[in-house]
């Protein structure tokens, strides 16, 4: 017969059996949703223990009524309870050592955080994580064999950021450091324009620009460049050759108009 089977004939029975015993659920014949779930983190006794040890109680021993506060929720409802573990410590190794190097299960010195879950590995064995992790700090496992063994174990054995305390609150996890606080800076306030003296009336001002001095008429840079060849009357040269240059930019006869210089 199944446990299965074997419970529920147990569950049926147990009304007829005695009607002043103590459930874990709303009643002696409801099984708990959850046989295999922990008492206590990392413990091996589960909701099934449980339940098979209540049914020995009277339903008004204050015991019954202490457990089943405690752990009726978490075992027959049907939503996955919170459970706040914190981390687990190593338990002491006192099993065979060899001459292995070290294979920390969980790739460092972290205990798994399902240590009772198990692994069926070649060259290794079937061993639990926690086996594993006592192992592999003893020599015992083939180093060939170290790094499949870490990846394949990392979430089976509820390691890094697969651990469920880690999962349930980041400060459990392995390694963890609060980020340093910066003290904050005040901030430098911004420079602002003093306000002008002269009244606006919300205008743009033009900008005044300076007036050019006109230039008397008949000046000796006019008579000077009004032939059209430049240098003195006659268009001669110092030197008393002709000059026959036309002016630099030039492409024909100057205009009529003299051109102005600044003096």
């Amino acid at each position: 017969m199944g446990l299965s089977s074997l419970l529920s004939f147990t569950a049926s029975s147990i009304p007829f059996a005695s009607a002043g015993i103590c459930p874990l659920c709303e009643t002696a014949g409801e099984i708990p949703v959850r046989l295999d779930h922990p008492i206590d983190c990392n413990s091996a006794y589960t909701c099934l223990n449980l339940y098979i040890d209540l049914a020995q109680l009277d339903e008004t021993n204050p015991e019954c009524l202490e457990e089943k506060a405690k752990h009726q929720a978490s075992c027959c409802n049907v939503q996955e309870p919170e459970q706040n573990c914190p981390p687990t410590s190593a338990p002491i190794y006192d099993g065979p050592v060899g001459n292995e190097p070290d294979c920390p299960i969980c790739g460092t010195l972290e205990f798994p955080g399902n240590p009772n879950a198990l692994i069926l590995a070649r060259y290794v064995g079937e061993y639990t994580c926690a086996q594993l992790y006592d192992r592999g700090l003893h020599g015992m496992t083939p180093g060939f064999i170290c790094g499949p063994l870490q990846d394949y174990a990392e979430e089976v054995c509820g390691c890094g950021q697969h651990n469920p305390a880690c999962i349930e609150d980041e400060t459990q996890c392995w390694g963890y450091e609060p980020a340093p606080t910066d003290p904050t800076l005040n901030p430098t306030p911004f420079p602002t324009m003093a306000p002008s003296s002269e009244p606006s009336d919300g205008e743009p001002t033009q900008p005044t620009l300076p007036q050019r001095k006109p230039r008397p008429k008949g000046s000796k840079y006019g008579n000077k460049l009004s032939g059209g060849l430049g240098g003195a009357a006659g268009g001669r040269t110092r030197n008393g050759c002709n000059d026959r240059r036309m002016m630099r930019g030039s492409a024909g006869p100057q205009p009529d108009t003299p051109y102005e210089l600044e003096k």
